[in-house]
């Protein structure tokens, strides 16, 4: 069949899409390329039309002929395989290696607000002279009272206490709030005293916070993120819906406000307990404490005489009260991390050592040994930073679980325990099988011998080079003997091998 002078209809529709297609071949071949694939769909065109078979479905073969037409004279124009030999270089390249760990930091920081837990922990606290706040707690294991100390025992410091400005509980619960602008959503709520945030110097971004002797248990202040996801503008005023009670916003803290490594929270008053109401050892109400000490007066020193007042309402002997400074505690929740991070490098360690035990050396010069090991621990020292600050942002989250719980945010260094052993396994799986001199990653494994033969023919897999500087031999292990892998340098005759290709060279 030959190209008639009266073309196909179809190939007259057809054509113009191939033709604009030929701008992205290279221009040496443009036009027999273009030949080449007018005589095709003109044969195509005329061979449907002379039997009829112009379905839907004829037709649309016919048309991804036509727009496969693209990605070919793409690719003629960038050399394909020159290209994908580039692209797998790249790959492979430590270049990449170190910037596919750096994406999944900037995804955490991202989907994070940009590090905001991590951010306001290593930020200084937002309180007045906050050098002068220390948290109270009872200690004694064997008595019936949780961590925390009875309400009373805040009263009577608060009244009573010389060493002391002022002393104030809390009380952490897991609420439900939403507004006319957002549906109702979980949230954290602080259940405090009056003179909570007086104790704690704290001045709002707007409005106010409670005051001495408030008994408004329906009035809240917001933190600001809060305050913003609620009502976006202003909220001093508006209505909130917290566990299907109405409260008045009265205040929004500041946007660098936290207490204690919590989230964002919505505050409210404690409920008064009732006049007759005896706190007892067996059922005490268990709260929070902290407690803003007096110039000059260290938390040792002040230890004392919160045991004396205590004791006064507890009627027994109490020996088990901790005084700790307000910033050693916000900032002991780094402490969980850090040993997560010593776990993991250890067990890292451990495991790696099992997998690659009795490595030699790496033969060659010490320059590139160098920088082997300075790659492989820039590589390691990026993936514990990431995975410890995902762990930490993760932290808000677990507080959801169980507020009133003030372990729970252990659960977050146990997640920067898994994320840093499964980063560090990943970097010592890399690391073997990356070039001592280039530190790209080996390719084309070659299996050699027999892996079923543990006595003759032993098998054995080598990798190469990419770059032509060396082999990696790496043994099948055994039980019993543990042939050491090779690494081999080549020298500069091979380089011929795998110098440019020739088509990338023209």
């Amino acid at each position: 069949m030959t190209e008639r002078q009266d073309s196909p209809t179809l190939f007259l529709l057809s054509w113009p899409v191939v033709w604009v297609a030929g701008w992205l071949a290279p221009a040496p071949i443009r036009k027999e390329w273009r030949a080449t694939c007018r005589r095709k769909l003109w044969h195509w065109c005329a061979f449907l039309e002379e039997t009829g078979r112009t379905s839907l479905p004829d037709k649309l073969e016919l048309s991804r002929f036509c727009w496969q037409c693209y990605p070919e004279a793409l690719w003629l124009r960038l050399q394909r395989d020159s290209t994908l030999r580039r692209v797998q270089l790249g790959l492979h390249s430590p270049q990449f290696a170190l910037a596919a760990v750096f994406f999944v930091l900037i995804v955490v920081a991202g989907l994070s607000g940009g590090l905001r837990a991590t951010r306001l922990l290593l930020s200084p606290l937002a309180y007045d002279h906050s050098e002068q706040l220390a948290s109270v707690s009872f200690t004694d294991n064997f008595s019936a009272f949780r961590p925390g100390v009875p309400r009373d025992w805040v009263t009577m410091w608060s009244k009573y206490g010389t060493a002391v400005q002022g002393a104030a509980g809390y009380r952490w619960n897991l609420a439900i709030a939403g507004s006319d602008r957002r549906s109702e959503q979980p949230v954290l709520l602080g259940l405090v005293t009056p003179d909570f945030f007086r104790v704690l110097g704290v001045r709002t971004f707007e409005g106010r916070t409670f005051q001495p002797q408030e008994i408004c248990t329906e009035c809240a202040v917001l933190s600001y993120r809060l305050a913003q996801r609620f009502f976006g503008g202003s909220a001093v005023g508006q209505r909130l819906m917290v566990n299907g009670t109405p409260m008045m916003v009265i205040g929004v803290l500041p946007p660098n406000f936290f207490f204690l490594a919590r989230g964002d929270a919505v505050w409210s008053l404690m409920p008064a307990p009732a006049p007759t109401a005896l706190t007892t050892p067996s059922r005490p109400r268990i709260v929070g404490a902290v407690v803003r000490l007096k110039d000059g007066i260290s938390p040792e020193a002040a230890k004392p005489e919160l045991l004396e007042l205590a004791q006064r309402v507890t009627l027994r002997d109490i020996r088990g009260l901790d005084v700790v400074p307000l910033k050693v505690q916000a900032r002991d929740v780094l402490y969980p991390f850090l040993l997560a991070l010593v776990a993991a490098i250890v067990l890292s360690a451990v495991i790696s050592h099992f997998r690659f035990r009795d490595a030699e050396q790496v033969p060659g010069s010490s320059e590139g040994t160098r920088f082997w090991w300075v790659f492989f621990a820039s590589k390691s020292v990026l993936v514990l930073l990431t995975a410890s600050l995902a762990a930490i942002e993760c932290g808000p989250f677990m507080q959801r679980i169980s507020p009133s719980d003030p372990t729970i945010w252990l659960l977050s260094s146990w997640l920067c325990l898994v994320f840093a052993v499964v980063g560090l396994l990943w970097s010592f799986a890399d690391q073997k099988y990356r070039c001592r001199v280039c530190l790209y990653r080996l390719s084309s494994p070659l299996t050699i011998g027999n892996p079923q033969r543990l006595l003759l023919e032993r098998g054995a897999t080598e990798m190469v080079c990419p770059n032509g500087h060396g082999t990696l031999h790496e043994s099948v292990p055994t039980t019993w003997d543990d042939e050491s892998d090779r690494w081999t340098n080549f020298d500069s005759s091979w380089q011929a091998l795998f110098g440019p290709d020739e088509e990338s060279k023209n």
